[in-house]
């Protein structure tokens, strides 16, 4: 069974927009590092949108162990850390990633990898989401920060551009 391991930014922003199923209709396990657990409370109590992540009954948290975590860049926050770290331990995994320096140290790991916009073109693949573009807009409304440049590529790989 393929494993995600999915980092804060998009289980954040896919709860603002009531769509943390996608995770759950991915057909897989998703697990959560203790410091992105951690990032998501701290987010609660500064008025963010956040569902209780830990208590989903298709999220498990699992911590990396230290010897892979000594691995990955120190540049980096504790939950991409974390997320990085759990990667290599975890045979059969895919990461959920938006930062971008994270998912260049992912690329250098070896580690595959996509993000929030991938995870939306993989429900729509699934026949999950009639449509990426009108969650991309609710993305957007909510505080997700997109390039609209990835915004026109997610689209034509979505089959929706206009």
């Amino acid at each position: 069974m393929v494993e995600i391991v999915c980092d804060t930014s998009p289980l954040l922003h896919l709860a603002r927009i009531g769509r943390l199923e996608l995770l759950e209709w991915l057909e897989a396990r998703v697990l959560v590092p203790p410091a992105v657990i951690r990032e998501l409370a701290a987010g609660t109590e500064m008025g963010l949108a956040v569902s209780e992540i830990g208590s989903l009954a298709w999220v498990e948290t699992r911590a990396p162990g230290a010897s892979a975590l000594s691995r990955v860049s120190i540049e980096l926050g504790p939950g991409e850390r974390e997320v990085l770290a759990l990667g290599m331990e975890v045979p059969d995994r895919v990461l959920i990633l938006d930062d971008r320096a994270a998912r260049r140290n992912a690329l250098e790991l070896g580690l595959a990898h996509t993000g929030t916009l991938g995870v939306l073109l993989e429900s729509k693949r699934r026949g999950r989401i009639r449509s990426v573009a009108t969650l991309i807009d609710e993305l957007l409304e909510s505080g997700f920060y997109i390039e609209p440049r990835i915004v026109a590529t997610v689209l034509r790989r979505a089959g929706e551009a206009t």
